[in-house]
């Protein structure tokens, strides 16, 4: 590791600080997390270390109401961010955003309505790929009435419109980005070295090693609770846990299997679990582009690979306490899954589809093995453990799976190049069950780097989703389900188990609005524990 360069940071954080500032005493904050984040801008980022520290770098317009689950519906309780107030239309398909004049981006330029616009143009640009592309369709534009006034247009009246553009959006600085081509922007500088407008900026990002960010001192809503947040980047977990217990770290992201017990015999220590909209999924690839992919591209090969799997008992193999199994793209399902375990049937399905058993046990179709790669995480630990059962369970079926272990960023770089057969996944759903466009829309099937990994698409699928958007509330949940039993009848994807969130951290933590898309959405307003501060704040970095 190399010490120096955080703490020179910390050093001169310090001495910014000045005697007059009744907020000095902040104290900082290190994460350790096992994955580098990929990039820094939030329309790029595929990871959970990037998305959590873009979310701090970068604002929305306006923020979900407190509390752990974000509201969809309506402006209820919707908090100003970089818009300090709204305007509905007299029609309901416009909204008028006036921004806080105040709000400045870290280089000190103003953020303007222009920003706002390009922001939107930007997602929307096919050449960008942007993760959240797919999930603005219903904003037919976005246009500047002042300099300081944004103007969203929609399509259509939606329960969610509000919601669309608010929680979609974290706005970029235009007089940045706008002379860079869309389809340069993920290998560009400032992916890596971003500029946003939120109460944390950007120090260094030490790929494979840290990331730290400072509090921004001169941020209209006040100064962070904390004056740095650091994610130490730490892909062993049994040194993260030495890290959180020895005091080293303050906060452990998704504790799993033995780190659970670990952490919370500590007496400094304390688990906190949070609600959570993850699903582990086994993505399968559907077709190579211009053909269907020669064992995954059947429907019965795929839900047999579904009814060999035990997802219970993988759940509670790898989770432990931690985890459940899913039954479909969404937590919380209530429905059965489509395709249970079932040995019995999975045999006479694959029987069907013409594989048969050869004297090895593996089947065969003709002179083809029936056979497939499994590509995961080097940095996942559970992941891997998932791989090794699926393997062995698969194996069992006459299935012979090879497993590829790539690190984050060629993990991530191959899921949006579609360049695998299958992969585990790890979903966070986005807060409206509309965000399934994102992941299994038409659309996004048709976008390069998007999260339509798979290249799945369904024109009935589609059509349900846009029934349940302009239905009414006694609807949209039969036209949402109806939407889901179509993906899971065609198994695009195996998915197997709902991770359930949590953190283990040092209790001179005081943490503010862990929320179910996101433990750090309000990491601003965290604080550590007066008599806490000095000491740990005096002891340099590790």
């Amino acid at each position: 590791m190399r010490r120096r360069p955080l703490a020179l940071c910390l050093l001169a954080l310090a001495a910014c600080r000045g005697a007059g500032d009744s907020t000095a005493a902040g104290g900082r904050m290190v994460i350790a997390t096992s994955a580098d984040a990929d990039a820094l801008l939030p329309p790029l980022t595929a990871t959970q270390t990037g998305r959590a520290v873009a979310d701090n770098v970068f604002e929305r317009l306006a923020e979900a109401p407190a509390g752990d689950t974000v509201a969809t519906t309506g402006d209820a309780g919707w908090r100003p961010r970089l818009a300090a107030s709204w305007t509905w239309g007299p029609d309901s398909l416009s909204l008028a955003f006036a921004l806080d004049p105040r709000a400045r981006f870290h280089d000190g330029v103003p953020v303007r309505a222009r920003d706002v616009a390009f922001t939107f143009r930007l997602l929307r640009d096919p050449a960008l790929g942007a993760t959240t592309g797919a999930l603005l369709g219903n904003i037919d534009s976005i246009t500047v009435r002042d300099s300081l006034t944004a103007v969203a247009w929609f399509r259509r009246r939606t329960a969610e419109r509000f919601y669309d553009v608010a929680y979609q959006l974290w706005i970029l600085p235009a007089h940045l980005l706008d002379t860079i081509p869309p389809a340069q922007l993920r290998s560009h500088p400032l992916a890596r070295r971003p500029v946003g407008s939120g109460r944390f900026r950007l120090v260094a990002w030490e790929p494979g090693e840290r990331i730290v960010l400072a509090a921004d001192s001169t941020h209209p809503r006040g100064r962070p609770g904390l004056d740095a947040v650091t994610w130490l980047i730490t892909p062993d977990p049994s040194a993260a846990v030495a890290r959180l217990t020895a005091g080293e770290a303050d906060l452990l992201e998704n504790p799993r299997g033995p780190q659970v017990a670990e952490v919370t015999a500590a007496p400094d220590v304390r688990l906190l679990a949070y609600r959570s909209r993850q699903v582990g999924t086994i993505l399968l690839r559907v077709n190579t582009g211009s053909a269907p992919h020669p064992v995954l591209g059947d429907a019965r090969v795929r839900r047999a690979i579904t009814q060999s799997l035990d997802a219970a008992a993988i759940a509670r193999n790898v989770f432990d306490t931690l985890g459940a199994p899913a039954t479909g793209p969404l937590p919380d399902a209530t429905r059965p899954a489509r395709f249970a375990y079932d040995t019995v049937a999975a045999a006479a399905a694959l029987d069907s589809a013409g594989w048969r058993r050869a004297p090895d046990g593996m089947r065969r179709r003709g002179t083809r093995g029936l056979a497939f790669s499994l590509l995961v995480p080097s940095v996942s630990r559970p992941r891997q453990q998932i791989a090794t059962l699926v393997q062995e369970a698969l194996r069992r079926a006459g299935i012979a799976v090879t497993i590829e272990q790539a690190d984050m960023p060629a993990f991530v770089a191959r899921l949006a190049s579609r360049r695998f057969d299958a992969a585990i996944q790890v979903f966070s759903n986005d807060p409206s069950p509309f965000g399934l466009r994102e992941q299994w829309g038409g659309a996004a099937a048709r976008t390069p780097e998007t999260a339509n990994y798979t290249g799945w698409s369904s024109a009935a699928f589609d059509a349900l989703l846009d029934s349940a958007e302009t239905a009414g509330a006694a609807q949209v949940g039969d036209y949402l389900q109806r939407a889901i039993d179509v993906l899971r009848d065609d198994a695009p994807a195996v998915f197997l188990v709902q991770p359930r969130a949590a953190i283990a951290l040092h209790r001179r933590l005081q943490p503010v609005g862990v929320r179910e898309d996101g433990w750090w959405t309000d990491l601003a307003d965290w604080t550590v524990a007066p008599d806490a501060r000095l000491p740990r704040d005096a002891a340099p970095s590790p």
